[in-house]
């Protein structure tokens, strides 16, 4: 038998130890096979686990085995009892029932909700067939100003294909939005894909339906996904229908496929054929080997040795550039690794889909964190409160309980109580799941029957914390002498202190090392979304008239129209603005050795009062201006940064120098504009051009003013609809825009804010209950020391020391690993700031203050109380 068909061992001894041995040889027998079905069904994780709920369902009084000590006695009576003695132990201390309920209930939920989120960002792509064997064919431009991260060329995928033969097929995919139209009256604004056929043989991309063998083959075919179809035709039975692209092209639907996952590291709801761009619309695209923007997939018929398949990509298209081209460095990277692993790259629509491995790891972290919290409250409370039974153990004994009887009682409290958390925060999981994909953005979890192996490992590690916290006073109390038990003398020993004390400071350690990191990420949020960025983002409004050529040939009486507008203060036209992804090009400039530098840059598209609009500075020469003609067909403005690539300290001495870009446009430079965040701040800024090209704008940037933003939106929509364009009224105001930059890192701040929240109480309920239990434990002392005058603040001072220093040695041991994790994650951060120190002192002052509000609560109480009936309590 194959290793991963075998059922897990130590589930089998489990049920090996208490079952009934008339029936274990059967019964066993029916958990392999119904193992070994299940491992071919589902596979081996969730067979496992649900071979542990098996067992654990097995633990019936019917099957289990009679104990030694107790065959003579009635079974079910003697479970009976049981049940009994540990519902009335629960109700009896209902404080410490709730605040263990809560705990682990909490700390079970929010483990199942983090490693549900982990699970999901480690499984992006992993549902392809082929996905262990998919490569993404990427390649490097080495330039002076260091690496530019580009995607393939056209010619690149079908040239690898004919020459390695390792290569056992490829699938090129170009993503990029358009205006689509089902009918003349209605248009939407679709992001869409360009693909060869193949797509769907390398890809687990399943049709529904088609009309031939081979879709995509034409350059008029188009797939739609089952909801695309829906959205456009209201039904799924629509092949041979017509869509219109940007109002000029027709495509014919030729297939319906299933929608794309999720977790897919790109999605479109619409592939159009890629000889459709290729072969009709850019035939010259097809030959050009420096025309990036292609996503090339390769499967392979192997894994290969991926060192040495990159070296022959490298010395294969080193043969197709030329010499006189900056050095191609091609590779591949897995599929698998592109979401989390790999650069975003190119600037197509979607092409920054990338996740983040560090969060990933942070969230695991914290949501185990979060449960070791609930879980050391379980264990110590359970401990302490222990000590209260000591009359009822020694009773029990005397009465001729035997030590195993004891050792179950002791056991089935504990797993009891963790099996009704487990049943409580299961169904919390089904209420809050909504809320919580909503918080994350993803559909993460749509139902709990999708996660049973997650639920068996989760009830499989709630046993297991209900036998950890029951297992040490089993043994403790099920050992002492029952005389001492009847008097009163039991205590827990310095072991017993020792190990709450541990579990005390590992509370703390990660209360403080959770809030001082929440406090972290959000002061760089901050940071990021407060930042001067150099340029003017508030009160703009973006309109994105996709090229349309009636908006672009009537520039200047589409911004008089728009003036005309109340509310309407300003007007230009771009390619982008900053916060959008644009192209980026080579550009040759003279450097300050004279000699002619080629450089990448990305290039705005701009007309003549886009600087003036965004408040940008020109540090050196000047701006464009419309009344001159040369301005119009050979200026460029640079930024600063792209003046020190070129060697130039002083950025005046790039001004006059002469530009090309592309062999298309030549002129001067005429003048630099100060350096500003035109992308993320996880990026740095690298070389900007800014150049007027009215052929290229796309995009109108309003200046907007009023206290009714509603008001003029209306307007301008009613406005857009009388210039007669066949595009949707699409907008965004730029602020906004930026802010999108950081969701990722925003969600991801408020997961780590709510899981601290939730570690902070669980804390907080530990201390409270612990606090309380010692509060009871040492009434008669309190009741003394208030005969012999003990002042509440003495009280307070006697109760919390202990606590206190616990926090201290808690918080010593949490400052380095906090900084040095905060360190860590920052550093993925181009502009940061830096790990401040009082960060650690809210942190722990937060963690002191609670403490004594705690503690001095109970001091409180027990100061009011009368000592007579704490000294005469027998």
């Amino acid at each position: 038998m194959n290793k991963s068909t075998q059922p897990p061992k130590l589930p089998l001894l489990f049920f090996r130890w208490f079952c009934h041995p008339d029936y274990r040889e059967d019964i066993e027998g029916d958990l392999t096979e119904r193992f070994e079905m299940r491992v071919e069904e589902k596979g081996a994780f969730a067979a496992k686990a649900l071979f542990w709920l098996e067992v654990l369902k097995l633990l019936r009084p019917d099957i289990v085995r009679p104990f030694e000590g107790a065959k003579r006695l009635d079974h079910y009576g003697m479970l009976k009892n049981h049940i009994k003695i540990t519902l009335r132990y629960l109700k009896s201390h209902k404080a410490f029932t709730f605040i263990n309920l809560v705990g682990l209930t909490t700390g079970i939920l929010v483990c199942f909700f983090a490693l549900l989120f982990v699970e999901f960002e480690l499984s992006y792509d992993k549902y392809h067939e082929n996905s262990e064997n998919i490569y993404r064919l990427v390649t490097d431009v080495q330039t002076p100003n260091g690496a530019r991260l580009e995607s393939s060329a056209p010619p690149m995928a079908p040239a690898v294909g004919a020459n390695f033969p390792a290569v056992v097929d490829y699938a090129r995919v170009f993503l990029d939005y358009m205006i689509v139209q089902s009918d003349p009256e209605t248009f939407m604004r679709e992001d869409l894909a360009y693909a060869d056929a193949s797509v769907f043989s390398v890809f687990t991309l399943p049709l529904v339906a088609s009309n031939s063998a081979k879709v995509l083959d034409g350059p008029y075919d188009a797939v739609l996904s089952e909801s695309a179809a829906i959205k456009y035709f209201g039904t799924t039975d629509c092949l041979g229908k017509q869509l219109t692209l940007d109002g000029s092209t027709n495509v014919y639907v030729v297939g319906v496929m299933k929608d794309m996952p999720y977790n897919s590291h790109f999605r479109t709801d619409v592939f159009l054929s890629m000889k459709l761009l290729t072969e009709v619309w850019n035939p010259g695209i097809k030959s050009n080997w420096h025309a990036f923007g292609t996503y090339t997939y390769l499967l392979l018929q192997n894994k290969p040795d991926i060192s040495s398949f990159n070296e022959a990509l490298t010395s294969f298209v080193a043969q197709h550039v030329g010499a006189e081209q900056p050095i191609y460095d091609m590779s591949i990277e897995p599929l698998t690794d592109l979401y989390l692993h790999a650069e975003a790259r190119g600037f197509r629509t979607g092409s920054s889909v990338t996740g983040s491995i560090s969060n990933v790891y942070i969230l695991t972290i914290v949501a185990l964190l979060v449960l070791s919290i609930a879980g050391f409250n379980f264990v110590n409370l359970s401990t302490a409160l222990s000590l209260n039974r000591a009359k009822e153990i020694s009773i029990r004994k005397v009465l001729g309980a035997a030590k195993r009887q004891l050792l179950f009682q002791f056991l089935a409290d504990a797993v009891f109580l963790s099996l009704v958390a487990f049943t409580l925060a299961l169904a919390l999981f089904v209420l809050l799941s909504p809320f919580f994909n909503q918080l994350v953005g993803k559909p993460i979890s749509t139902n709990i029957f999708n996660h049973l192996g997650f639920v068996g490992s989760l009830l499989a590690l709630t046993v297991g914390v209900g036998l950890l916290a029951g297992i040490y006073p089993a043994f403790f109390l099920s050992g002492f002498d029952p005389v001492s038990g009847l008097k009163g003398k039991v205590k827990s020993g310095t072991r017993g202190h020792s190990i709450r004390k541990s579990l005390v400071v590992a509370q703390f350690f990660f209360s403080v090392m959770l809030i001082a990191s929440t406090l972290g990420v959000y002061r760089q949020l901050h940071f990021m979304q407060n930042k001067e960025l150099g340029y003017s983002k508030d009160q703009k409004l973006v309109l994105d008239f996709y090229f349309d050529e009636n908006i672009r040939d009537n520039e200047k009486t589409v911004k008089q129209e728009l003036l005309a507008v109340p509310g309407v203060t300003a007007v230009s036209m771009s390619s982008c603005v900053p916060g959008n992804i644009d192209r980026r090009y080579n550009l040759l400039i003279p450097g300050a050795d004279g000699n002619i530098t080629s450089y990448v840059s990305d290039l705005y598209r701009v007309d003549f009062d886009f600087i003036n609009q965004y408040k940008m500075q020109i540090v050196a020469g000047r701006g464009f201006q419309e009344e001159l003609q040369s301005d119009l067909t050979g200026a460029v403005i640079i930024n600063e940064i792209a003046a020190r690539t070129l060697g130039y300290a002083n950025p005046a001495e790039v001004v006059g120098k002469p530009f090309e870009q592309q062999n298309r446009y030549k002129g001067t430079v005429i003048g630099v504009v100060k350096d500003f965040h035109f992308k993320s701040l996880k990026e740095k800024i690298t070389p900007l051009a800014l150049q007027i090209d009215p052929s290229r704008y796309t995009l109108l940037t309003l200046d907007v003013s009023g206290n009714n933003m509603h008001d003029v939106v209306d307007r301008l929509e009613d406005k857009w609809a009388d210039f007669g364009p066949k595009r949707p009224f699409s907008y965004y105001f730029a602020d906004q825009a930026y802010q999108t930059q950081y969701q990722a890192e925003d969600r991801f701040g408020k997961l780590v804010l709510i899981f601290a929240s939730i570690a902070l109480m669980l804390s907080v309920l530990g201390l409270l209950g612990l606090s309380a239990l010692d509060t009871r434990q040492r009434a008669k002392e309190i009741g003394i020391r208030k005969i012999l005058g003990a002042s509440p603040s003495s009280l307070l001072g006697l109760l919390s020391r202990d606590f206190l220093m616990l926090v201290l040695v808690a918080s010593a041991l949490a400052v380095p690993v906090t900084f040095f994790g905060l360190s860590s994650w920052l550093e993925g951060f181009a502009y940061r700031v830096d790990v401040a120190w009082w960060l650690f002192a809210i942190a722990i002052s937060v963690v002191v203050i609670l403490c004594v509000v705690i503690i001095a609560s109970q001091v409180l109480k027990a100061a009011l109380a009368n000592p007579i009936h704490a000294l005469r309590d027998e």
